[in-house]
């Protein structure tokens, strides 16, 4: 039996779909990894042992030439490895895959991790994103969700034609792995943000927050961790953390595959996000690592905290607010 795992990121695939791929072919499945190419993640799943082919779309494109040749493109991919089920991931791998299986017997399995575009303030962005995934959302699909409000967003619009779907509460991590430290930690206080660089993710939000509080808590730091997206309007450029460096207000740490080395030299992970999340995996990492919390009052990153218990929760989109639960966690 043959399993295509289509996504629009090698980076994402190997970062939270890799032990999910490696149950699989112990049991027996044989696994093709369809991503754009890059050379450091194409290459880390291809010394994991799995095929990997090249598919040619861009994550950011909104081009509908570009756009139409990404979906032959993989119509021609799926012809040539003739999987007898396919796991599609995120917005574009789920919408392009659900085109091409228009035309064919495909089984096709769909996560719907956050809604990303769908969440957006251009109002014919989501009106062209549902239209999409209603006609394109088969009888014959399975979809899992990651929170209930976005299954029932589904739902009310009336998106999914059967009920073939289910609530799939997160990516999960794996709890051998991310464990709490048992060493004692750095003199200072140390605050993570650890997500990708979007302005939705919140991070501007946590500047405004750090503002508010820096004079007064001289021990405390604040570490961003993460990667740098394509060209967008929504994306946060180097210069501005070079910026919000020098003024003194964070420490850049880069990107890593070692998030957990990270989280072990950390006392609080903040993620003060409005964005269309699943489940972020940064704050199911943290939990495991028994890190608190700070995340927002919003879909997604409520569902993975017990406001007062497990951390707080913060209005989005409010650095005042989120700068009060800072305050309050330091005291």
């Amino acid at each position: 039996m043959r399993i295509a795992i289509i996504s629009n990121s090698a980076w994402y695939i190997y970062n939270f779909r890799l032990n999910k791929m490696k149950m699989l072919r112990e049991k027996g499945y044989a696994i093709n990894v369809l991503v754009p190419w890059d050379t450091k993640y194409s290459n880390l799943l291809l010394t994991e042992g799995f095929e990997v082919k090249s598919w040619k779309i861009s994550r950011a494109s909104v081009n509908p030439i570009s756009e139409i040749y990404s979906i032959l493109c993989l119509h021609k991919l799926i012809v040539l490895i003739k999987p007898n089920f396919i796991f599609t991931y995120t917005p574009k791998g789920n919408i392009y895959c659900n085109i091409v299986g228009l035309f064919s017997q495909l089984k096709i399995i769909n996560n719907i991790s956050g809604m990303g575009v769908i969440s957006s303030k251009m109002k014919i962005f989501q009106f062209l994103v549902r239209v999409i995934y209603k006609l394109t959302l088969q009888r014959k699909n399975v979809v899992f969700f990651q929170n209930t409000n976005d299954m029932n967003y589904f739902i009310h619009h009336k998106l999914l034609k059967h009920n073939k779907y289910s609530l799939l509460p997160g990516s999960g991590v794996d709890t051998l792995k991310f464990v709490p430290n048992t060493k004692n930690k750095d003199v200072y206080l140390n605050f993570l943000f650890m997500g990708r660089l979007l302005i939705e993710k919140g991070l501007i939000d946590l500047i405004e927050a750090i503002k508010f509080i820096r004079f007064n808590y001289t021990f405390v730091q604040f570490f961003v961790l993460g990667m740098f997206e394509p060209p967008r309007s929504s994306a946060i450029i180097r210069s501005d953390i070079d910026h919000w460096v020098k003024d003194g207000l964070i420490r850049y740490l880069g990107q890593t595959d070692d998030v957990h080395s990270v989280l072990l030299t950390m006392d609080c992970l903040v993620f003060p996000s409005y964005y269309g999340e699943g489940i972020p995996r940064s704050l199911l990492e943290a939990a495991s690592c028994g890190l608190p919390v700070i995340t927002t009052n919003h879909p997604g990153c409520r569902d993975a905290v017990v406001d007062g218990v497990t951390g707080f929760l913060c209005e989005p989109k409010n650095p005042k607010d989120l700068s009060e639960k800072i305050i309050q966690f330091i005291n």
